[in-house]
């Protein structure tokens, strides 16, 4: 998850939050894709 972790230290819980509770599990793919 070390995607996931780096998303909460750049932008914070609440803005992990909200969008993996919203996208559910899109943003994640986003990320992965991103450091890919």
């Amino acid at each position: 998850m070390a995607a996931l972790d780096h998303v909460v230290k750049e932008n914070g819980l609440s803005y992990t939050e909200c969008c993996f509770e919203r996208l559910d599990g899109k943003t994640v793919k986003k990320e992965q894709a991103l450091q890919t």
